[in-house]
């Protein structure tokens, strides 16, 4: 009599062919736990708690999944087929992650559309609260805007926050695919205000990503134009940081206050030059004639001294062609010379010897 196989050998035979997409292999073992009245729910990857179907989601494998679901219909009573079929394909892995979530990541339309008529429930919530549409809003392109409309078009809520208090649109306003932006505010508006935990909303996350059609989409969809977050920042002090004068322009000619500071009374030339946005700092000192050496509420910074301290050579040489005055001390009497520390270039030290020497 031949040995049967252990669990782990079992384990390994099933999940290895779906990984492989072994169609042929697939579907024999699956006739073999029909024979043996066995459940191939019930073997997993022990680590990640997968199952065949979220390896075949995930995998694109259209074919194998139509084969696993089939294989819950084989109870005479369509009623008990039913029932077996759904509660399978809500099974999660140890993140909570179910088959739906998995095809909706990899944005494989197909999967996602037979998963929602078989059933699949369209707004799980695996590990920190992801929904199938919040993966789906991460991706760009063709397959992405056709998930997300899928999952829309069959209840999904726009409105629902993951951990972090992030909407589907905040992070299709990351991924910066306009398609998607357009189809949640389609279907919500309500949502292009909704704050993140810390206050931010999608043209927060639009302006630092640089996604300029999306700004545009969000201010038409009815998006304040200067919301601040925990921190004190607004979009277009994102923009500034993200170095997209277009963006920064587009919000100013909206009403976005070019002089707002943060919290820490920092303003747009401070993060200008903390980032190392030499263009920027040229575009604000050109076209709004602020002032180069204004200090910062708090703690008394200038650009200058931004810049030193981040290392930002180019910043630095902008900054000292406008008129910075390297003397200038902050609150604790610091000039930005003393921000020169192991890891600043000697380039910078030099300039600002070279500007001190002339004063």
């Amino acid at each position: 009599m031949a040995n049967m196989p252990s669990e782990t050998q079992t384990t390994d035979v099933l999940l290895k062919a779906v990984g492989r997409q072994d169609e042929q292999a697939v579907r024999q073992i699956l006739a073999n736990m029909r024979q043996n009245k066995t459940q191939w729910s019930e073997i997993r990857f022990r680590k990640t708690g997968d199952t065949a179907l979220h390896v075949a989601a995930r995998t694109s494998s259209m074919s194998i999944v139509r084969m696993l679901v089939e294989f819950c219909h084989s109870n005479e009573d369509e009623r008990t087929n039913c029932e077996t079929c759904h509660r399978l394909i809500e099974v999660g892995n140890n993140m909570g992650k179910r088959c739906l979530h998995e095809a909706a990541q990899i944005c494989c339309v197909p999967i996602v559309e037979y998963l929602l008529r078989q059933g699949a429930c369209v707004d799980p919530l695996k590990a920190a609260d992801w929904t199938p549409l919040m993966l789906a809003c991460c991706k760009g392109g063709l397959s992405a805007s056709d998930s997300v409309r899928l999952l829309l078009e069959n209840g999904a809520n726009p409105l629902l926050k993951n951990k972090d208090g992030w909407t589907s649109l905040h992070l299709a306003t990351r991924t910066g695919w306009v398609d998607t932006v357009r189809l949640l505010l389609q279907y919500n508006s309500e949502i292009v205000a909704s704050p993140s935990c810390n206050g931010r909303t999608p043209l927060h996350i639009a302006s630092l990503h640089g996604h300029t059609v999306v700004v545009e989409e969000l201010l038409k969809a009815g998006s304040p134009v200067d919301p601040v977050d925990s921190c004190g920042l607004t979009p277009l002090h994102e923009a500034v940081r993200g170095g997209h004068i277009p963006i920064i322009c587009i919000l100013e000619q909206q009403g976005a206050n070019i002089r707002k500071i943060d919290a820490m009374g920092l303003s747009c030339l401070h993060f200008a030059a903390q980032t190392g946005r030499s263009k920027v700092i040229e575009f604000l000192m050109v076209e709004y004639c602020m002032y180069v050496d204004q200090p910062s509420e708090i703690d008394k910074l200038t650009a200058l001294h931004c810049a030193v301290r981040a290392g930002q050579t180019n910043c630095v040489k902008t900054l000292l062609s406008f008129g910075a005055q390297p003397d200038k001390r902050d609150a604790k009497g610091r000039t930005a010379q003393d921000f020169c520390s192991g890891y600043t270039s000697e380039e910078i030290e030099n300039l600002l010897l070279s500007r001190m020497g002339s004063l």
